[in-house]
């Protein structure tokens, strides 16, 4: 009995062919001329193997974007948006600030809670490219600290 050998060559297998039919160079479609492939249809059985080959494939080159997170980015520049126009009139009111600085202050709080909440529901689907969620949830934390830090701010005072 002879053990197997893994550093000895490889031996040739008689009367056994050494490639497939299609894998000739030579009979591919875009080297034939125009007359044999419409005879013999090369081109649309290449298609159709092509075709066979893609359909079950995945692109992981770019993933699709999470549906959610663009309301989230929207709900952050909104919140973003009320900030600002808070600050605003506080600015002009010289410390005294009307009865809207302070609805513009609940509007902002509410709606980066809501890009929060929205931000949190989105991040669950892992298979979807998350970065509109991660900018929005990151701006609506932001402004949610903010205000809560004043209003801690101003309470203490």
């Amino acid at each position: 009995m002879k053990l197997p050998n893994p550093f000895r060559k490889r031996e040739y297998q008689i009367l056994t062919p050494a490639t497939k039919v299609d894998d000739s160079i030579l009979e591919r479609p875009e080297f034939l001329p125009e007359e044999e492939v419409k005879r013999s249809g090369k081109k649309t059985a290449a298609k159709q193997k092509k075709g066979k080959q893609l359909e079950g494939l995945i692109s992981y080159l770019r993933k699709p974007r999470a549906e959610e997170g663009y309301t989230v980015l929207i709900a952050a520049c909104i919140a973003i948006l009320f900030t600002v126009f808070a600050f605003f009139g506080m600015i002009q009111a010289a410390g005294e600030p009307s009865l809207t600085v302070s609805a513009a202050v609940m509007s902002a709080m509410l709606v980066s809670a809501y890009g929060i909440y929205l931000a949190v529901r989105a991040l669950r689907d892992k298979e979807k490219d998350q970065l509109y969620t991660w900018v929005g949830l990151s701006l609506s934390s932001l402004v949610m600290v903010t205000w809560v830090i004043a209003l801690l701010l101003g309470l203490t005072t």
